[in-house]
């Protein structure tokens, strides 16, 4: 990426399209490695961060010294990385407060406005900021800071902008890596439980056919397909999202390793009914797989809104292939019925705990613009039933794009 975004000219996509400073120009070399208002600053907090208003004020300058030889290397490696979305995610996670609106009036931007532009002006840049989940720039940010707090200065580059770049990279290679080893024993288990489920049922017929492959033979014919499967998904021609700051490997590898624990635990559960003998039983997590399913298919959710669609989905099929499942067993309808109902119910609770960090995302950033002690509010305050402001911010954000260059709160006084 590097290579080819130094050999290839830019493609300039427009000036409305929000850019990523690392301030690792050679004009821009300060020696300030941490600006007032980011997490960075100690005294960071809601009631001053309109500080870093004026013109980015150096929160400490000598904090950069010994930081600077690599940064002609990270000038080279960085840029890549922090375009187009990653910009705002990463803007997210050097700034603690960037989800907030400013709640003071800018008399000489508003006093010529009509009330449509004055929301513009004060609530655009923390409505589109809305509209990315928080999860993955908490990650970036609390990397960056553990980098600070385990290395040596001099190994990082010399501003906070750019550590927070270098911390994404190394999540998302983290966590691509775990997301295919994870696609790996999903692809496993699922094939080791399709034959689990033929075998118990066709015992009788597998006796009489004296040409059936040999377990063992079968086991590894199923490593190999999914091994094939692990390293399409390793060269995937999507896999420069995977590298960027954008939150796709975070969500894969929550996504792939919650389906990885859940496919084991089902095939755990079935193989110790049907092999009660078999060593490879004793796995207690087994019974309890939905517990770490459903925190990192939460957590998923919290990286991407549709993360409640692929897991909540799951668990609603899988709750009503139980429910058939007992409909079917021999006995009293009511029995039957109660415990139809017990299995819809407690499958639809564990899809509603994948949905409650979207949900409360969304009740969180419509309490920030709408807060009492707000001097200004946004007109979508007024309808506070059933109003989605995801569902807002998605849906209006190419209307309000045209505005965003005059009213950009990053060129404000």
């Amino acid at each position: 990426m590097s290579i080819s975004c130094a050999i290839i000219p830019d493609f300039n996509a427009g000036d409305d399209v929000l850019q990523f400073d690392l301030r690792l120009s050679p004009q821009k070399d300060d020696g300030c490695f941490c600006l007032q208002g980011h997490a960075c600053d100690p005294s960071s907090s809601l009631e001053n961060r309109h500080r870093k208003r004026n013109h980015r004020i150096c929160a400490d300058v000598k904090s950069a010294d010994g930081r600077s030889y690599l940064d002609g290397l990270y000038q080279f490696i960085l840029p890549p990385v922090t375009k187009w979305d990653s910009a705002r995610f990463l803007s997210l996670a050097v700034d603690p407060w960037a989800r907030y609106p400013d709640w003071f009036p800018i008399e000489d931007l508003l006093h010529d406005k009509t009330p449509a532009e004055q929301d513009i002006v004060l609530f655009h840049s923390s409505e589109q900021s809305h509209a990315f989940l928080p999860f993955f720039p908490i990650c970036i940010r609390y990397a960056a800071n553990g980098l600070i707090f385990t290395l040596h200065p001099s190994i990082l580059p010399s501003t906070y902008e750019a550590t927070a770049a270098l911390s994404a990279i190394l999540i998302n290679m983290i966590a691509f890596a775990i997301a295919a080893v994870s696609l790996y024993e999903l692809t496993l288990h699922l094939m080791l439980g399709e034959e689990l489920l033929a075998v118990s049922r066709s015992k009788s017929l597998q006796k009489k056919d004296q040409k059936a492959q040999p377990a063992k033979t079968f086991r590894e014919d199923c490593k190999s397909i999914s091994k094939i499967v692990a390293i399409s998904f390793c060269c995937n021609p999507a896999g420069v999202f995977f590298t960027a700051a954008y939150s796709e490997s975070t969500f894969a590898m929550l996504t792939f390793t919650g389906h990885a624990i859940a496919v084991k635990g089902r095939y755990y559960c079935y193989k110790a009914k049907t092999h009660p003998q078999d060593p490879s039983n004793q796995v207690m997590w087994s019974r309890w797989y939905f517990i770490p399913t459903n925190v990192l298919w939460a957590l998923a959710s919290y990286t991407r809104s549709n993360g409640v669609i692929t897991t909540t989905a799951w668990w609603l099929l899988i709750g009503l292939g139980s429910a058939c499942l007992h409909l079917g067993i021999v006995t009293t309808t009511s029995k039957r019925i109660v415990n139809c109902t017990v299995e819809l119910l407690r499958h639809l609770m564990m899809g509603l705990i994948v949905c409650l960090p979207v949900l409360y995302h969304d009740v969180r950033g419509y309490n920030f613009h709408c807060a009492e002690q707000a001097s200004l509010t946004p007109k979508w305050c007024e309808y506070s039933d059933n109003f989605s402001l995801y569902k807002y911010v998605q849906l209006s954000g190419q209307l309000l794009d045209g505005f965003s260059k005059a009213y950009d709160a990053t060129t404000l006084p």
